[in-house]
């Protein structure tokens, strides 16, 4: 018996060590692709292939047996092992999920460079081959070092244009998703919300953001509580990091419902950091100032101003005062040039704006509520005077006529529009010489 027993465990020990390096292979192999692809890397793969395999390979069996039964007429064990199968299957989800949960062996990352991944593959093939082709240790090392020095490119030096500021309008449907970057690394989300392509936040947003290289943002500001604004922030929270998160001193009497809807619980203002926090992703909360208090974050970090517009602290008790018209308004300006950002301001509460004595000229204007006839007003967009404006929307029937009285305001002042429902992402760069470039994800052609 002590003699099977010793067999029994160098066959188990065997099979450990071949299944380890197995996995482990395999896991070097795709690590770039995945990285490229899906921008994730996931160490916790090489444990995970081998405690999931005989789980698997029980699903495999018992689905084949399932549908063998169900072709003989068999019901009862075509149940018998359907249940099975479907038991292998939640072992499988619930053991992926407490791996992936496990801190520091599952995380996300921005995309490398395609130059990135071709110098790992040719590293690895020439490892491969060391002991077969004569200079391949030269054709390893001299691609190690390259993709050694490609990737420090890609995840340790940040990119920076000092001349150069840029905001990028994204695609999300109907909804509102900004990326501002200055040259000099600060960034700023404005609202995560959408309809587009189910999760905006994981779907569209956070891969966007990865692919201009970021792993975090600095702050990320919430215009106001609707859903087509918002709805994104918990999966992308999850995703990247937020060093801050500002929302207006109107989100006050709906924090706690915010906070639900974000998918954060028993959240107040005292405790909002620690709710936050859970989710995740560490977060500061900073309810802005009010209107007229300049933003300039990080001090030499930042090569632009923000300006916080809106709201002004005389209409935060404003009972009869809508959500969207106590949007948080933002102005971005760089190099003599700028770029207003709206949220879901209304009729009512554009006009308090004009009122309100801020300085409202920009060269680019987000339209307020994704260009809706009740948004629509002349003394707003006299005080602007935009050149461009970019709206935020999702094509629907029936809103032809109504989305082309309120283009129309804007082209009879001589500016150009841009709609993210025909062209995608409006990206905005505003250059230190006061130049101004406006492109699109794909060419518009017309109303």
């Amino acid at each position: 018996t002590p003699g099977v027993f010793r067999r029994a465990l160098r066959f188990f020990m065997r099979w450990l060590v071949i299944g380890f390096a197995r996995s482990a292979a395999v896991w070097v192999g795709m690590c770039a692709i995945t990285a490229y692809y899906f921008n994730v890397f996931t160490p916790i793969a090489v444990i995970a292939n081998i405690l999931l395999s005989p789980v698997m390979f029980v699903l495999l069996g018992a689905s084949l047996l399932t549908s063998v039964a169900s072709l003989l007429w068999l019901a009862p064990v075509a149940d018998l092992f359907g249940m099975v199968a479907s038991w292998s299957g939640a072992v499988i989800g619930r053991l992926a999920s407490v791996l992936a949960g496990i801190p520091g062996l599952s995380f996300y990352l921005p995309s490398p460079s395609l130059v990135t991944v071709f110098a790992f593959f040719a590293a690895m093939a020439g490892l491969a081959a060391i002991r077969t082709v004569r200079r391949a240790a030269l054709v390893a090392a001299v691609s190690g070092a390259v993709f050694v020095a490609l990737a420090a490119r890609d995840y340790c030096l940040p990119s920076k244009h000092d001349d150069l500021v840029r905001v990028t309008v994204l695609d999300v449907g109907h909804g509102l998703s900004v990326l501002v970057e200055t040259g000099s690394g600060f960034t700023m989300l404005y609202d995560v919300g959408g309809s587009r392509s189910g999760d905006v936040g994981r779907n569209i947003v956070a891969p966007y953001v990865w692919t201009r290289k970021m792993r975090s943002v600095d702050t990320l500001a919430l215009s106001h509580p609707d859903d087509d604004h918002i709805n994104g922030f918990a999966s992308f929270a999850r995703r990247l990091g937020i060093e801050q998160l500002c929302v207006s001193r109107a989100f006050g009497r709906e924090l706690p419902d915010i906070a639900r809807r974000l998918g954060v619980s028993q959240v107040s203002l005292e405790d909002i950091d620690t709710g936050l926090t859970s989710i995740g992703s560490p977060v500061k909360v900073t309810l802005c100032g009010s209107a007229g208090d300049p933003e300039r974050k990080g001090g030499e970090r930042i090569a632009a101003t923000l300006d916080i517009l809106w709201p002004d602290d005389r209409i935060i008790g404003d009972a009869a005062l809508s959500e969207n018209d106590r949007s948080l308004v933002v102005k971005v300006s760089f190099g003599g040039r700028s770029v207003l950002l709206t949220g879901d301001l209304e009729l009512r509460g554009l006009k308090l704006l004009c009122k309100s004595g801020a300085d409202l000229r920009a060269d680019v204007l987000v339209v307020p509520h994704h260009g809706s006839a009740g948004s629509l007003c002349v003394e707003f967009i006299e005080a602007v005077k935009p050149s461009v404006v970019v709206v935020s929307r999702r094509k629907r029937a029936g809103d032809a006529q109504s989305m082309l009285r309120v283009f129309a305001a804007y082209w009879e002042r001589g500016a150009r529009v841009a709609d993210t429902s025909k062209s995608g992402a409006v990206t905005v760069r505003l250059a230190r010489n006061g130049d101004i470039e406006v492109s699109t994800f794909v060419e518009e052609e017309g109303p």
